[in-house]
């Protein structure tokens, strides 16, 4: 029996969702790979989490959008709703700023206490 979760993100960029990972500490490993959860199951991903336990977090792309695929069942040190969460924050972040910068605009971040992530773009001239 699969215990295999897919959540759909709004997030269509790969490289930017690689990055995205990456800043928020994630090792990952891009291109065709296999995603592990309970005893033998298994779904092929594009982007993948590998993680020691053998219940990977993988990534993969569902028509216009990537989907996250995972056994939560077995995947206890970290919470489904906070990944989705930090991922979808990064993710904008990094969209907002590409997007600033090729519109000529130069982009500085602020984190704030509270964990909201304040953006200042001025034009450059």
């Amino acid at each position: 029996m699969s215990h295999f979760s897919t959540i759909k993100v709004k997030i269509k960029d790969k490289e930017l969702l690689v990055d995205a990972l990456k800043n928020l500490g994630f090792n990952i490993i891009v291109g065709d790979q296999v995603c592990r959860g309970y005893r033998t199951n298994k779904v092929d991903v594009e982007i993948l989490i590998r993680r020691e336990n053998g219940y990977d977090i993988g990534f993969k792309k569902d028509k216009d959008s990537y989907v996250v695929v995972a056994d939560w069942w077995g995947i206890k040190d970290i919470e489904q709703d906070k990944l989705i969460d930090n991922l979808t924050q990064m993710y904008s972040i990094l969209v907002t700023k590409t997007e600033l910068r090729r519109k000529g605009f130069s982009v500085s971040e602020e984190k704030l206490s509270n964990g909201t992530v304040r953006l200042v773009a001025k034009r450059l001239s």
